[in-house]
């Protein structure tokens, strides 16, 4: 890697930042307000700048190590402050922020100055005006309507945050423009405990103290001392009581206070017969209004005097939570992706009771109950992952969930819904996890007569007057059941619900405190003393769950059943010599020369066989993205040998949940994984001798500071040698896991993406056996062991228990495993990807599992060892004769030459992680047992068949065999093959409709269920052919280079352009065989829809267009669509009509068009149409979207009618090679003649459209084949344009016929303003050449020319300052080739000085690039 000096370092790139963040435990109330008004909330934590903007993002790293290097401690961490607000003032708004006090101030200015003076730049440079001035932002407001007083009034209210800093943190922004922690630089004399986290535990950081009444300073925060319960109260907390009221905001309502005292009472009846010591009240829509006169109400101070809100504390919205209690509690906000949304959480500090207040969305559309979903399964992970299992969690509001049946029927009919949305209207709360408290006390006897009867309901139109003149517009007037009460379950089912009842009905005059009832549940609390014999019964299954594994000796020997597929000396050869190459070849990279690579899995622990792929990780210092690129293309650049074993016959990056390339080196596959770690690489390399991995790996001073994503991927490795290192037994483990792994293919059970099981799974499994094996004086023989493994897993209870290693115990967590998980393979070290390695498992794979080891351990028993294991051929045989039914899933690819190899791979990738999801719908059936066999099969064509398609179509089968359990009746077969054809068609449609099978049109999923006899018709067998074993990925001699931009020098350039002899396109070898299957239309004409900002502002702004007379089409929450005059529409989120533009459905133009096609009220031929509509994704105004042709009158009218001849603009691509390819020229601009007959236009006399057309009214014009520009001195000519708006002037037409460019600071892959002239390509076949006088200065100047497509996909050919040699250029060519279309450089030195001629030809679809120096010439493709 590249040194760099101070001097080298500017602060010039927004890319990156170093600054102090605020610690997680106090952004919450800070987050409240940003979220609301922070335009930049989701890209930024909340955080002080110290230097942004910062360094380059390819200097990030050097910089933070000159600064780690040299950095002087500071005199111990920072104490920020924030106790004032200031702001910004720009030309319509302002920025608003928290400012740290006079002493905190000082001290970050300070901490900057040192900064800057080891990066060697001016203190002034970063900053705007040449002052630093440390704020943290809280967001924007506007100047008219009082927007900035509003917003700093609400600031304030949050002043006086305060904590210690340790460390500022190193940002960098991603393409999705996040600003995400890649770094730190940690203070030397840092805090020996959390100071941030103030008084909570770790768990509970982000919690804040409650308030408290004070008889003479009022709501004051809870202090220290008073948080302190005493036993006896404690010990009293038998009942507690929650109640949960929503207070109605509405202006149609009465005022808050002259419905305070109706709310009073409610209150006070409901909790008049409790004597419970804790009781809570759960507040939904609490104003700024009703706040301060609930809390000043003396039953409220008297029965509740803890709060979470004080009366002066800040409320982000117009309806808020508050929670009161009559005992103290700490509160944390759970803020949901939604504005406005969130969960206000309290936990009692006298016993382990949580409780969480809610309220979710509104109204039954498919929208809101997708949010309820959404927002519930946030909160229910929330309080499983954070919340202890043993505490009691309690959630209480309103949770707007339409409970009558009628009502759901009602909204189906009326398409309000959809019945997908009816199905999970009923899942939104779980109820495996949470019990409804009313339901509870019912005793689940709630039929659905009493439910429509009103049974329950909290908003009842008819018996609440409020609710009767509420804004809400619900399906129909049926009440409702909207306020709810849950519990979470417990093992022990230790809550006992003594009471539940309904509160604020409408009083002696008819008048009640709110549109909605409040609900009140009174519980009791068992103590450990008064579990029930069922928990008895639990806790000691949960004890016994490690007890000593007894087993049975057995003798006898396997290895003759296994080895013949064992590695051979010449096998181990091979593998050592392909770590040997792979690792060299990976060295001869500059950047990769210190890379690591430590092996994993079964190569580790010697499990492999013949034919088993090698897991290896590599462990280096550079990013992750950076790696793979490099990696890639010095895989690429290794030849072959001449026996065809020693180089690489295919190299691709698998962008998934674990990045991976896989790779053949030397015949053996190769997975390759990598995790970047500095210290890890430094310590290996520094230190002699050699520390072996596993020490490293294992040091706790290099784990502990390493951040998640680094520390993710090496816990592969620590868990392979975890697993190495505590084995008991490793010879017989050695033997027992590959008879296993035999086994289990033998079986089809051995694919975890087919929901099965993998080689991690079965190390794991077979680890914690033999670590529960009774002690014995001998080793247990691998015959042992294997009978031991099948008899406890075939009994293991694994709905209830997880699968861990026997230490490992003690640390798993309620939040550990989710309802939906029937398997729990617990990984050994976190963070990782999957903390449930078989997270993929299904209820009938875990069935399968279970009775096949049931099975296979009555076959040891009987001595059949050689029973269990068979050929691949004779398993699946078994496998086609073992069910009555299969389920035949064909997938047929065509065309396979012109998609290519990792096309291929992609459909049959998709295909094949889709598999889980239909055995998930399966396993919803009841009495069926089902299972897909883990590999492809395929009908072989006859002798006599014709083969002309076997080179150009690939076509197989899955198969899953389906059979009833026994004792079904023939009736009930019925019902399930119905069941199952409803599956099946769900999942076919489901399939189809997805991205990978429904573009290009080159395959085909079709679905049937077969029985036996008609799967044996097919004669089927194992495919043993590669699908998509083509090598795509291009090869690169040369490795990358390091990205380069920098303010640039003057640049000369002449430009001549002339077309190429006419070379003949390149064509594909295939051939096309027609198919008589749903073919859908490559390369359509599309584009991104254009958002509905875009088309409501040109509307607005056009000349040529009337706001007046266009209607706005938006999705209303109840009705449907409705329409409002765009002149009338509300684009301010502060008004009270705003609607957000997410809910745009359509723009329509006033009027409509007769049958004739003529026009009512004159106008143009648009009139009465939807100009933009987003489910259509149409939009006649910028023709974004689906292909669209815009209809104008042509200029020249006919002069007999009187009338204008119509003509049509549109966007279309030129096809190649017989339509078979696109054009690269992307979508152009056509014309073409347009008749109207019998209302519909007529396109070029329904002809195809073609580059050269006649057309009434309509000129012909001639473009010419030879293009030079001369640069006269007057400016440019006219077809140049630039990428976007410049900033400043970047050229100059001189005087003697040159173009002078000035550089900018932006590379090609930047979104800013660069120094960049385009001019487009308008023939496929053509040259452009250019004249470069360029002699750069500093290192990271460039000037060259480019093919251009955009910021993410160009090629350019350019000269820069060799980086080796300063007095000397060099050529670099710059295309997206490498891995994950990474770009990629290729360079060659110029060792003369003076003009370079740089070329560009393209033919067909290949593009070279070319350059001479003198008399030389040399080009690259």
């Amino acid at each position: 890697m590249a040194s760099y000096t101070p001097a080298q370092y500017h602060l010039n790139s927004t890319q990156t930042a170093l600054a102090l963040v605020v610690p997680q435990h106090l952004q919450s109330e800070i987050n409240s307000l940003r979220k609301l008004h922070d335009k930049a909330y989701h890209k930024w934590e909340p955080h002080i700048n110290i230097l942004y903007p910062f360094v380059h993002p390819s200097l990030l790293t050097s910089a933070m190590s000159t600064l780690r290097s040299s950095f002087p401690s500071p005199g111990g961490p920072i104490k920020i402050t924030l106790n004032h607000v200031g702001s910004f003032k720009h030309r319509r708004n302002a920025t608003i922020f928290l400012k740290p006090g006079k002493e905190s101030e000082d001290e970050i200015c300070d901490l900057r100055r040192k900064l800057v003076q080891v990066l060697g730049v001016d203190e002034r440079e970063g900053t705007v005006d040449g002052t630093f001035r440390p704020h943290m932002t809280v967001g924007q407001a506007g100047f008219i309507g009082g927007g900035v007083e509003r917003l700093t009034e609400m600031v304030e209210k949050i002043t006086g945050i305060e904590w210690t800093g340790t460390r500022l943190v190193a940002l960098k922004r991603g393409v999705d423009g996040v600003m995400s922690e890649v770094n730190e630089l940690v203070f030397e004399d840092e805090l020996e405990e959390n100071s941030g986290a103030g008084e909570f535990p770790p768990d509970y950081a982000g919690w804040r103290n409650c308030f408290e009444i004070h008889a003479n300073d009022g709501w004051v925060e809870l202090a220290g001392d008073r948080r302190v319960v005493s036993p006896t109260t404690a010990a009293r907390l038998k009942d507690i009581t929650i109640l949960s009221y929503n207070l109605m905001v509405e202006t149609n309502a009465s005022p808050f206070p002259t419905r305070l005292p109706l709310i009073i009472n409610a209150i006070s009846s409901a909790t008049s017969s409790s004597t419970s010591p804790l009781k809570v009240v759960c507040l939904q829509e609490v104003s700024n209004e009703s706040l301060p006169l609930l809390l000043s109400d003396p039953f409220i101070q008297g029965e509740y005097p803890y709060s979470t809100h004080s009366t002066t504390s800040l409320l982000t919205s117009h309806r808020n939570l508050v929670t009161l209690s009559s005992q103290p509690f700490t509160s944390y906000v759970l803020q949901f992706p939604e504005r406005h949304k969130s969960s206000l959480i309290i936990k009692t500090l006298c016993q382990d009771i949580v409780i969480a207040n809610v309220h979710l969305p509104s109204a039954l559309t498919d929208e809101s109950v997708n949010l309820k979903k959404e927002h519930m399964e946030l909160l229910s992970d929330f309080l499983n992952s954070k919340i202890k299992e043993e505490s009691k969690v309690f959630i209480a509001g309103d949770f707007n969930l339409t409970s009558s049946p009628s009502t759901i029927q009602t909204a189906l009919i009326n398409n309000l819904i959809k019945p997908a949305t009816a199905k999970l209207a009923a899942q939104v709360i779980c109820t495996t996890v949470w019990e409804d408290t009313y339901l509870r006390f019912e005793g689940g006897n709630i039929t659905e007569e009493e439910i429509e009867s009103g049974a329950g309901a909290t908003f009842d139109r008819s018996g609440n007057p409020l609710a009767g003149v509420s804004s809400k517009n619900p399906v129909d007037d049926t009440p409702q059941r909207y306020d709810r009460i849950l519990c979470r379950k417990t093992p022990r089912n230790d809550i006992r619900v003594e009471n539940f009842e309904r509160f604020g009905f409408p009083d002696e005059e008819g008048e009640c405190g709110s549109d909605h009832y409040g609900v009140c549940a009174t519980m009791t609390i068992h103590t450990d003393t008064e579990t029930t014999e069922e928990s008895m019964t639990s806790a000691t299954r949960s004890t016994n769950l490690n007890r000593a594994i007894q087993f049975s000796e057995d003798n006898t020997d396997i290895t003759p059943l296994i080895s013949h597929l064992l590695p051979t000396e010449k096998d181990k050869e091979q593998r050592k010599s392909a770590l040997t190459l792979l690792q060299n070849t990976l060295r001869a990279s500059d950047n990769l020369k210190n890379v690591i690579l430590a092996p994993l899995g079964s190569y580790a622990m010697d499990t492999y066989f013949k034919d088993s792929d090698m897991d290896l990780l590599a462990i280096g210092s550079v990013a992750p993205n950076s790696f793979f690129d490099l990696a890639v293309v010095q895989l690429n650049g290794i030849r072959d040998g001449e026996d065809g074993n020693d180089g690489v016959k295919a190299v691709h990056f698998v962008n998934s949940l674990v990045p991976i390339i896989e790779v053949v080196v030397g015949g053996v596959k190769v997975d390759l994984q990598y995790c970047q770690t500095e210290e890890f690489v430094h310590r290996y390399h520094s230190t002699k001798p050699a520390p072996s991995l596993q020490d490293l790996a294992f040091n706790p001073s290099i784990i502990k500071a390493l951040p998640a994503s680094c520390l993710r991927p090496l816990n592969t490795y620590r868990d392979t040698a975890f697993l190495i290192h505590t084995n008991p037994y490793p010879s017989s483990f050695r033997a027992s896991h590959r008879y296993l792994s035999l086994y289990l293919r033998t079986a089809g059970l051995y694919s975890a993406k087919f929901g099965y099981l993998g080689g991690i799974h079965l190390s794991l499994m077979l680890s914690r056996v033999m670590k529960l094996l009774s002690p014995s004086t001998n080793t247990p023989s691998p015959a042992s062991i294997i009978r031991a493994f099948f008899d406890y897993y075939a009994n293991f209870d694994f709905k209830n228990e997880i699968v861990s290693d026997p230490s490992q115990e003690g640390e798993i967590k309620r939040g550990d495993r989710k309802e939906t998980e029937p398997v729990f393979i617990r990984s050994i070290h976190t963070p990782t990807a999957r903390l449930n390695v078989a997270g993929s498992c299904t209820k009938l794979s875990c069935h399968l599992i279970i009775s096949s080891f049931s099975q296979a351990s009555k076959q040891l028993q009987a001595g059949n060892w050689d029973a269990l294991i068979q050929a691949p051929s004779v398993a699946a045989t078994k496998f086609l004769n073992n069910y009555g039914a299969y389920i035949k899933i064909t997938l047929d690819i065509w065309d396979i030459d012109e998609l290519g190899g990792a096309k291929i791979r992609q459909i049959v990738g998709a295909l094949e992680s889709k598999f889980v999801r239909l055995l998930v719908s399966l396993g919803r059936i009841e009495g069926i047992r089902a299972q897909v066999w883990p590999a492809r099969f395929f009908t072989p064509p006859s002798p006599s068949s014709s083969s002309s398609n076997s080179t150009t179509e690939l076509k197989g089968h899955y198969l899953v065999g389906i059979e009833p359990h026994e004792g079904v009746s023939k009736d009930q077969k019925g019902i399930l093959s119905g069941k199952i054809t409803t599956a099946v068609s769900s999942f076919e449609r489901e399939v189809r409709e997805s991205r990978d099978f429904g573009e290009g049109g080159n395959c085909w999923v079709e679905m049937a269920v077969l029985g036996r006899k008609k799967v044996g018709e097919l004669g089927v067998v194992l495919d043993g052919r590669e699908w998509g074993s083509v090598s795509d990925t291009p090869r690169l001699e040369r490795e990358m280079g390091e990205e380069s931009a920098d303010d640039g020098a003057g640049t000369h350039v002449n430009a001549t352009s002339s077309p190429p002899s006419s070379p003949k396109p390149k064509t594909n070898s295939a051939t096309t065989t027609s198919k008589s299957k749903p073919h859908h239309h490559k390369n359509s004409p599309s584009s991104p829809l254009r958002p509905a900002q875009d088309i409501l502002s040109r509307i607005r702004w056009d000349p040529e267009l009337n706001v007046d007379d266009f209607l706005v089409g938006y999705e209303d929450r109840f009705v449907g669509v409705k329409e409002v005059e765009l002149s009338q529409w509300k684009g301010e989120s502060t008004h009270e009509e705003f609607i957000p533009l997410h809910r745009v459905v359509w723009v329509r133009r006033k009027g409509r068009v007769d049958k004739k096609g003529g026009r009512e009220g004159g106008g143009d031929i648009r009139e009465g149409v939807k100009v933009w509509d987003r489910r259509a994704r149409v939009d006649w105004i910028f023709g974004s979207g689906v292909g669209l042709a815009k209809i104008f009158a042509a200029p020249e009218p006919d002069a007999k009618k009187r009338r204008h001849y119509l003509a049509a603009v549109l966007l279309a691509i030129r096809p190649q090679n017989n339509g078979n390819d696109s054009s690269q020229l992307g979508r152009e601009t056509f014309l073409c003649p347009v008749k109207w007959e019998n209302g519909w236009p007529i396109f070029n006399r329904r002809q195809k459209i073609s580059t050269v057309g006649k057309g009434r009214g309509l000129h012909t014009r001639m473009l010419g084949m030879m293009w030079e520009e001369t640069f006269p001195g007057n400016g440019l000519s006219l077809g140049w344009y630039h990428r976007c708006t410049l900033i400043k002037r970047i050229y100059s037409v001189e005087n003697q016929g040159t173009l002078r460019l000035y550089g900018g600071p932006y590379t090609l892959r930047e979104a800013d303003t660069m120094s960049l002239l385009l001019r487009r390509q308008i023939s496929l076949n053509a040259s452009c050449m250019a004249t470069l006088d360029f002699n750069p200065q500093r290192i990271h100047e460039e000037a060259g020319i480019v093919v251009w497509w955009s910021q993410f996909s160009h090629m350019s050919l350019s000269i820069r300052m060799c980086a080796k040699d300063f007095r000397k250029r060099e050529l670099v060519l710059q295309s997206p080739t490498g891995a994950n279309d990474a770009f990629v450089e290729i360079t060659a030195k110029i060792e003369t000085s003076g003009p370079v001629l740089l070329k560009a030809t393209v033919t067909s679809k290949l593009y070279t690039f070319s350059y001479s120096i003198g008399d030389s010439q040399q080009s690259e493709d």
